[in-house]
């Protein structure tokens, strides 16, 4: 909880813009990479790539984002920074499934933001964390959603039950046509991730039938 207090801050202050900016965010995720030990003793370095799934018809800010890391046990910070983006790609889809009437316009801008650091080895695991207040409206399943933010979050374990986590990788997401497959990567001197994972988020196009 000290965690996301300490972001609404940030979140509040974003929020107070929206005025000057349409709302353009369709969701998105965090991957991170362990790439070995970091630059100095006691230290692990990681590649964390943020990817947000913005609308193709609206605009607002886009190209950086505030990534924070806290401690995922007492929730003090470890690390924060606005971070730049490195890429961009434009999906859309354009046919739909004849039997359906009116199809709707999909259409993602997908921007990339890396950033490599180095973090202290902690037994209590990191939460990663970036924010942002122009959530789109209309999101059936999120009440509001126009005016509730969103809040992208991944987890680096450390210790559990007395193994020692902090070498690991995160589930890496793939995206396809406009479906997202999540397919864990997973270190082969962890035990925690142990698991093959998809997720399909479909289109309506795809669940129609005649």
């Amino acid at each position: 909880m000290r965690i996301f207090c300490r972001f609404s801050g940030l979140l509040c202050l974003l929020l107070a813009a929206t005025s000057g900016y349409a709302r353009h965010v369709k969701g998105g995720h965090i991957e991170y990479t362990y790439n070995g030990v970091g630059s100095s003793a006691g230290t692990s370095s990681y590649s964390i790539e943020v990817s947000v799934f913005f609308s193709c018809t609206t605009s607002g800010p886009k190209d950086n984002v505030y990534l924070g890391i806290f401690d995922a046990v007492n929730g003090n910070s470890a690390f924060s920074k606005l971070i730049s983006v490195n890429t961009i790609n434009t999906v859309s889809k354009g046919s739909s499934n004849p039997c359906m009437s009116n199809p709707p316009t999909i259409c993602y801008e997908i921007r990339t933001y890396v950033y490599t650091l180095d973090l202290p080895d902690n037994p209590n695991g990191y939460i990663i964390t970036v924010q942002d207040a122009f959530r789109i409206d209309g999101i059936v399943n999120i009440i509001g959603s126009a005016s509730s933010g969103i809040t992208l979050t991944a987890n680096i374990p450390g210790t559990i039950s007395g193994t020692d986590y902090h070498i690991n990788n995160s589930p890496h997401f793939i995206f396809k046509d406009t479906a997202i497959e999540a397919t864990s990567v997973i270190s082969a001197t962890s035990s925690l991730l142990q698991m093959l994972m998809e997720i399909h988020f479909r289109t309506p196009s795809e669940t129609a039938s005649t």
